[in-house]
């Protein structure tokens, strides 16, 4: 249920942006998840709703984009998504591997009137 704890500070950055902004309204949220990040569109969306009731971000859309994992190979160096179950590197086998994206979230931008 950390969903909630995301949902709230979602909100708070975005009140925080448009008030810098002057904004009357917040209109659409454009948020950015990692494929490990163990949060869904749902979810936030869920808590959003109530949340954000009685605020200038009430029925304001969210809008998601998704970023795959990614992994580095710390034996040859490639760069890949993370497919593979095992997390093995697709051009030497090797599992020795550091996960360089896919655990993001964060509001990338606000559209506000």
């Amino acid at each position: 249920m950390h969903e909630i704890g995301i949902t709230e500070n979602i909100i708070a950055i975005v009140l925080e942006q448009a008030k810098s902004a002057r904004a009357r309204r917040i209109t659409r949220i454009n948020v950015v998840l990692g494929e490990f990040s163990g949060l869904t569109d749902e979810s936030i969306a869920f808590y959003f709703d109530s949340l954000s009731e009685n605020s200038i971000a009430a029925n304001a859309s969210l809008n998601f984009r998704h970023l795959p994992a990614r992994m580095a190979c710390s034996a040859c160096g490639k760069i890949y998504p993370a497919a593979d179950p095992l997390w093995r590197c697709p051009a030497c086998r090797s599992k020795e591997a550091e996960i360089i994206s896919g655990h993001e979230c964060y509001v990338e931008s606000i559209e506000v009137e």
